[in-house]
């Protein structure tokens, strides 16, 4: 039965009838058995006409399905690459097609290796870190911000961040008073608006549509945006110190490479080649890679595996400050609407980054075999991880639960 439905659903694709060839793919997901090695096909088939027919939401639903089922199929992972793709999230698309690569070898590893480098390749686009040229015809030219006034824009805003951050962190040893309350204030305003202007660059003018929404919610930098700003709301003016490294290590890449570029552009090579040393003495440590094999990568790839590590990093902080505000709630200061409002976000940012998913796997498997010693306290442990793994993941077709939409 299954067989049948999949091989119908496959002539329904190859004749461009996608509603016919999802209804036979549902058919075949719904008669195979669970544990059939043909479920996972039948998944990313559905994806694929799920992509055809523009349901994108759908399409990542079967896709994570897919690679669920089986974690070293490459065109699941690939699939979901393509829909990350279509919805502009082009780091995570290029993270999708490296998980490809990986699961694959030959001339198709070569392919998604490259569809990768074309993913970083439109992100750095997109974030006004490098222009796009004049000639180029890509069809990745999906968006057009003038790119040119972009990179200046974000450059100027990210280095008078920086210069607030070390402002801050350096004021109980300035020589010269700089208060630092409102220094910590203007860092938390400016990465606000740099984060709102990045999100408004890449996704364009807002609109009233699921598949924007679905693209700005799901965006790192919109997320980003909100939990700096409710702190900074809803903080009551107190510094949350673990806030500012968060915003750092995520900026500061992408304004070293801003730096690059724009020292290549105007022939000050002799500042680009500099901060390249620098680079190739200092990240490979950093990222764990050996340092001949770090000098054979591009510059751009350099970059873009940098700022990978940066947002892994980065996670710890938010969640750093998440706890934080856990702990603060024994204290007679305790922040309680900061502390609701501001694990929901984190609630949603485990649905939608695998580098803060993959943080509190870690510290789930280092909290568990400490409390599984006492039975009582691994029952409960058990039990509210069962709970909190339930509400933070991310729906199924088909399973009705009360979520935002977008997620």
């Amino acid at each position: 039965m299954a067989e049948n439905a999949k091989a119908e659903g496959n002539e329904a694709m190859r004749s461009g009838d996608f509603a016919k060839a999802i209804a036979k793919y549902t058919e075949g997901i719904e008669a195979a058995d669970s544990s059939s090695s043909m479920v996972h096909l039948l998944y990313s088939n559905r994806s694929a006409a799920h992509v055809a027919m523009g349901n994108l939401d759908e399409a990542l639903k079967d896709g994570k399905k897919c690679v669920e089922l089986k974690p070293d199929f490459a065109k699941g992972h690939a699939r979901i690459a393509l829909v990350l793709f279509r919805k502009k999230l082009f780091g995570s698309a290029a993270s999708a097609y490296r998980k490809a690569s990986k699961a694959s070898e030959g001339e198709m590893q070569q392919k998604y290796e490259q569809s990768a480098a074309d993913c970083e390749k439109e992100e750095r686009y997109v974030r006004g870190v490098e222009s796009r040229p004049a000639a180029s015809a890509t069809s990745f030219a999906v968006s057009k911000p003038k790119l040119g006034i972009s990179q200046s824009l974000f450059l100027v805003v990210r280095s008078f961040q920086l210069f607030l951050a070390i402002a801050y962190l350096l004021s109980p040893i300035l020589p010269f008073a700089i208060p630092p309350g409102g220094t910590y204030i203007a860092f938390l305003s400016i990465s606000v608006a740099s984060f709102f202007l990045q999100s408004a660059f890449l996704h364009g003018r807002p609109r009233w549509d699921k598949n924007y929404a679905a693209r700005l919610f799901l965006d790192y930098r919109t997320q980003y945006c909100l939990l700096t700003a409710i702190v900074l709301l809803l903080g009551r003016g107190r510094p949350y110190t673990f806030q500012i490294p968060m915003i750092l290590v995520v900026e500061i890449g992408h304004w070293g490479e801003a730096v690059h570029n724009l020292a290549s552009a105007i022939g000050f090579s002799a500042a680009g080649s500099a901060l390249v040393g620098i680079s190739d003495a200092l990240v490979p440590r950093l990222v764990g890679e050996s340092p001949s094999s770090w000098k054979l990568r591009a510059s751009s790839a350099k970059w873009s595996v940098f700022n990978q590590w940066s947002m892994s990093l980065a996670a710890t902080f938010e969640v750093s400050v998440g706890f934080l505000l856990l702990a603060e709630l024994m204290l007679p200061t305790r922040n309680l609407l900061l502390f609701v409002v501001y694990w929901q976000l984190l609630r949603m940012r485990v649905m939608s980054s695998v580098y803060v998913k993959e943080l509190f796997q870690r510290i789930d498997g280092t909290i568990r075999p400490f409390v599984q010693r006492i039975p009582v306290i691994g029952y409960i442990y058990r039990l509210l991880t069962r709970v909190l793994s339930k509400l933070s993941s991310v729906p199924q077709p088909g399973e009705s639960r009360s979520r935002c939409s977008v997620m």
